[in-house]
């Protein structure tokens, strides 16, 4: 297929497109550079087929909006929310590396210190936005970016969903990507914080085995899926984590994001002096029972039509002062309608 736009099209008369970096969904990335400010940014076109344009846009609509509610070093920022004639995009930092899924492919599966790092920085993400009352709902080695200092970031949070909003999704559709759903969420329940952790599972399973396990054949006894069956060398601990976070027994699953990252942070800050049994027992025996428990109710959104003041204060912050700018006005027929429950909440 050839590119939506060519090389040197300039979007509102002010960023100029380089090349296609990317594709996926109803989108593709270019890089770009900013006239105005002589950076270079990259740009996420919107491009889907018109049946679902509306709600395309929207879910766009929704990830600047979601991601302007969030600063932390470990998340992809988001710029603007623009149009320009038929095209809606917004505009991002350029992360000049690779994401988790063409990494593996072009240079095998991580090593244990880099899945590691992996784990702490996503887990950082997520925690910051699970503070905030925000689901990612599509956590994915596709939706990780290595920038070129080797942190990695999160990004997509088109699938979000904000607490006391609706989740942006076609009635009778799921939010997210099925090889990395929770098992509840594919089965049509509403997922909470755990669906999060459970995809930050399976990615770090990927990273570890360069592969997917095969959800066909679930582990006995609702334990989690271990990259150690199909990989060698890898570090018991480190199983035993990715096990727990993707347990197919709900139950069973690690309650906090945090739990991971406190696992990661005591691997890197404790590897070069003790081995890796010394860390499993400091981490079984001091960490997990200091941690405290985040009530799953605290994490999980309101219903359809809750309206709590906390959740309007927090709506209000999140999209008063900072409606997305378009190049030309946009008629209301195009706008959300608030208050209107048109989206299955997922």
């Amino acid at each position: 297929m050839s590119g939506y736009l060519a090389p040197g099209t300039v979007l509102c008369d002010r960023w100029e497109v380089g090349r296609e970096l990317g594709r996926g969904g109803y989108s593709v990335v270019y890089l770009a550079r900013d006239r105005r400010l002589g950076s270079d940014v990259a740009v996420k076109l919107l491009v889907p087929p018109p049946a679902a344009a509306e709600l395309a846009r929207e879910r766009m609509r929704r990830e600047v909006q979601v991601v302007r509610a969030l600063s932390h070093a470990n998340i992809v920022p988001v710029y603007e929310f623009m149009e320009d004639g038929p095209w809606s995009f917004i505009v991002m930092e350029y992360i000049a590396g690779p994401d988790l899924q063409v990494r593996v492919r072009q240079r095998g599966r991580l090593a244990a210190d880099q899945t590691v790092r992996l784990g702490r920085d996503l887990a950082a993400a997520l925690a910051a936005a699970h503070r905030r009352g925000i689901l990612h709902r599509d956590v994915k080695p596709q939706n990780v970016l290595l920038d070129p200092d080797g942190r990695f970031r999160l990004t997509d949070f088109g699938s979000a969903k904000l607490d006391g909003q609706l989740g942006v999704t076609a009635t009778g559709t799921l939010a997210g990507t099925p090889d990395y759903m929770a098992p509840e969420v594919a089965a049509g329940r509403r997922g909470d914080a755990r669906a999060d952790l459970y995809a930050l599972g399976l990615t770090l399973y990927y990273a570890l085995a360069g592969e997917l396990p095969d959800r066909g054949r679930p582990p006995a006894g609702g334990s989690g899926y271990r990259p150690s069956s199909v990989v060698p060398g890898v570090p018991d601990w480190l199983d035993d984590v990715v096990a727990r976070v993707a347990a197919t027994e709900r139950a069973e699953a690690v309650p906090q994001v945090m739990t991971v990252r406190l696992f990661a942070e005591a691997w890197l800050a404790k590897r070069d002096t003790e081995t890796a049994a010394d860390d499993r027992g400091r981490i079984y025996n001091h960490i997990l029972p200091a941690l405290g428990h985040i009530p799953l109710t605290e994490l999980r959104p309101p219903r359809c039509g809750s309206s709590s003041r906390r959740s309007r204060r927090r709506s209000g912050r999140a999209t008063g002062a900072r409606t997305a700018r378009s190049c030309r006005p946009m008629s209301s027929s195009r706008r959300g309608r608030s208050g209107t429950c048109t989206a299955r909440c997922a």
